[in-house]
Order: C-alpha cells, then sequence, then structure tokens
C-alpha cells in the first residue's frame, strides 16, 4: 500500500475518535510535531484552524509553506497566515509580509 494512503488510513481512524474542541485539536497538532508526525500534525492544525483557532492557522500555514505533512503550496500558506493574522497573530502578519515578498518575486 502506498505510504500516503497508509498515513490517511491512520489520520482517517485518528479522526473518528479525536476531541473536535479547537484548544484541544491545536495542543494534539502540536504534541504530533513533537513526535516528528507531520500528517497528523497538519490535519489536527486543519481542524482547529476551520474552527477559527489563530494558532494552528499559522500553523497550518508553516505545514504549507513547508510542505510538512500537506503538498507544499505557498497559496495554501498565504491564506491561513492571512486568517491568522486577521485575528492579530503578529508572527502570522510577519509571515504573511515574507511570504507576499517572496510570491511576489515570482
Amino acid at each position: 500500500m502506498e505510504r500516503r494512503q497508509v498515513c490517511r488510513e491512520k489520520i482517517t481512524r485518528n479522526n473518528q475518535t479525536m476531541n473536535t474542541d479547537p484548544q484541544t485539536l491545536y495542543q494534539q497538532g502540536m504534541d504530533y510535531i513533537n513526535k516528528l508526525k507531520p500528517f497528523e500534525a497538519a490535519e489536527c492544525f486543519r481542524k482547529a484552524a476551520e474552527q477559527g483557532h489563530a494558532e494552528a492557522q499559522y500553523n497550518l500555514g508553516i505545514c504549507y509553506e513547508d510542505g510538512d505533512g500537506v503538498e507544499w503550496s505557498y497559496t495554501e500558506a498565504e491564506k491561513w497566515y492571512a486568517k491568522a493574522a486577521a485575528q492579530g497573530h503578529e508572527e502570522a502578519k510577519l509571515l504573511l509580509d515574507i511570504l507576499r515578498e517572496i510570491i511576489g518575486e515570482h
């Protein structure tokens, strides 16, 4: 079985039992980062980010910018940084400005 498929199946199983509280999801994502499990981390960040959790939006932006646990995409990184920045997340504002400079150079 393909590695990505195996990872997606694990994530699906984990999601069935996972808490849906955004703060809990964010913390689980951080735990997965510390355990070097980027696919699981990105999924937790996504679920929390979709519920408006600014720190999760910021971290999901980092995942997209670096291609960790998700397919690399400056467009998606910009989207999630912008959402976090709109909530006053200072680091997201900084990375958003830097990313927009990089995108503008291409």
